[in-house]
């Protein structure tokens, strides 16, 4: 059986003098799973103790991410759902004049 995996992290960052701890890796973070056979991996190569960008919502300092944009083996995923919509709207619209 094949199985689905994702990394485990912890980092911890500083804002106004108040230490938080993270653990988000990604917006997609909850659908981030790969197969655990996968030769590639879709998220950066993280290492013990490395210093790394931690992008933080400036409305609440606890809602922080590692990767702020979509991954590009999910840009496909993204494009496929909007065309769709978009689709859909327009036999909607279509259908209104038959």
């Amino acid at each position: 059986m094949i199985e689905k995996v994702k990394p485990v992290v912890e980092y911890t960052y500083e804002v106004n003098n108040q230490k938080y701890t993270g653990s988000t890796i990604s917006i997609e973070d909850r659908t981030l799973k790969v197969n655990s056979e996968s030769k590639t991996f879709p998220w950066p190569d993280f290492t013990l103790n490395q210093k790394c960008t931690v992008y933080i919502n400036p409305a609440n300092p606890s809602d922080t991410v590692l990767v702020n944009k979509i991954l590009p083996y999910r840009i496909s995923h993204y494009a496929a759902l909007t065309i769709t919509g978009v689709l859909l709207m327009l036999i909607g619209i279509g259908l209104r004049y038959v």
